[in-house]
């Protein structure tokens, strides 16, 4: 059986200045700082991810698990929607698409991401205030 987490994590690819950049948004724009943050790759990430029997290919980009489980694509950003609140509500509306359209257009954007965006190191210049919610700092 899981362990259940206390808090959601939001699971990220660490190289993708996309994703990066996103999670800076998220810290300034969450309405409660409930999520957590890790690099999909890390040790942290990896150990969270092996605690879920999925067989679906994982896509690198974004992910998160809470207490209902595993989150991919599209259903991961609805899931930061329900959590984060504030400004971020507004990502709830990818649910209210048809999953197909949705998790096509995150997709195409995820496919896309390093060459559009470019690479970033790991959140690099997050606050001292904000650096206790990175599981693998």
């Amino acid at each position: 059986m899981r362990e259940k987490l206390d808090f959601p994590v939001l699971l990220i690819d660490g190289d993708c200045s996309l994703c990066n950049t996103s999670v800076k948004l998220i810290l300034k724009l969450e309405g409660r700082p409930v999520l957590r943050f890790a690099a999909i790759n890390s040790n942290v990430g990896r150990a969270l991810i092996s605690k879920y029997d999925h067989d679906e290919a994982l896509p690198d980009s974004v992910l998160l698990i809470d207490q209902s489980g595993l989150h991919l694509k599209s259903m991961a950003l609805v899931r930061i929607g329900k959590h984060a609140g504030g400004w971020l509500t507004i990502l709830r509306l990818a649910g209210s698409l048809p999953r197909s359209w949705a998790d096509g257009f995150y997709d195409f954007v995820a496919r896309n991401r390093k060459r559009w965006f470019g690479t970033a190191k790991y959140c690099a210049g997050v606050g001292a205030t904000d650096r206790q919610r990175f599981l693998d700092l």
